[in-house]
């Protein structure tokens, strides 16, 4: 009986341990992801990217792992609307993250 509770207990334990090496997978990705998006939109707003919608050459660690930029124009002169979004697969699941703003640039 003793042995038996051993197994389960065991076994609820293995189970464990391997849900979070996929949650600590996952949690990695998403980082990696929302700090390419902070570099790009930094690089935006220093000038040392264009403003132009596409795929951005920017990489993280993660599978499938890719950023691109839309840009929309507003009534403003010079006042661009834009839109970063980083997507990436982890875990076998598809994820994205976005970072929108303002971004003048006379």
């Amino acid at each position: 009986m003793a042995l038996a509770i051993v197994g389960a207990l065991l076994l609820s334990g293995l189970a464990l341990f391997a849900l979070e090496g996929g949650a600590r997978r996952r949690v990695a990705a998403h980082a990696a992801a929302e700090s390419a998006l902070v570099r790009a939109w930094e690089e935006l707003r220093a000038g040392r990217m264009p403003l132009a919608t596409g795929a951005i050459e920017e990489t993280f660690e993660a599978d499938d792992a890719a950023l691109a930029l839309e840009v929309y124009g507003t009534a403003t002169a010079d006042l661009y609307r834009l839109r970063l979004v980083a997507s990436y697969r982890a875990t076998g699941r598809s994820f994205s993250r976005s970072l929108e703003g303002l971004l003048w640039r006379p």
